[in-house]
């Protein structure tokens, strides 16, 4: 399921509320290009939605925001910043905000020239787990090698 590009929340709100009737538990991936710029809109959207999670690609964090600056009340949050590892300047990072009601791990975070990505185990209820993963290619990386090194991580993680 598509959802609409619009700045009107009240369009994108029904969009997740038929993607929860679907599946239960509601995702949203956005590229941000830039969290601190677009912080409130994010608040807000997160706020008058009603998101479980949400991810956002292209932060443009790099270890100079802390994670209680980007604190939203009802959400934790889990970030891989742009690090000098990837061996670009600027731009990159992945986040996820995971809503409390769920118990949520970082089990794995990546920063590398090909690929960037977050990995959560979620556990949904007592008898319902899910793995999610958000992961951010540069549009300049090589697409080859950035789905080698994704399929490497789901081997390591045993996901099958």
């Amino acid at each position: 399921m598509e959802f609409p590009v619009t700045s009107d929340v009240n369009n994108f709100d029904y969009s997740v509320n038929v993607l929860k009737r679907l599946q239960g538990v509601s995702f949203a991936h956005l590229n941000i290009r830039s969290v601190v710029r677009k912080f409130d809109d994010v608040r807000l959207l997160l706020e008058c939605s009603n998101l479980d999670f949400l991810a956002l690609a292209e932060t443009f964090l790099n270890g100079s925001i802390t994670d209680a600056e980007l604190h939203i009340p009802g959400y934790c949050l889990f970030c891989s910043d742009r690090t000098e590892a990837s061996g670009k300047n600027g731009g990159g990072g992945l986040l996820i905000y995971a809503s409390e009601k769920y118990s949520s791990t970082l089990l794995y975070s990546h920063c590398s020239p090909h690929l960037e990505a977050v990995w959560l185990d979620i556990q949904l209820t007592k008898a319902r787990a899910i793995r999610l993963c958000a992961f951010y290619r540069a549009p300049d990386c090589n697409v080859s090698n950035s789905l080698a090194e994704l399929e490497s991580h789901f081997s390591e993680l045993s996901i099958t």
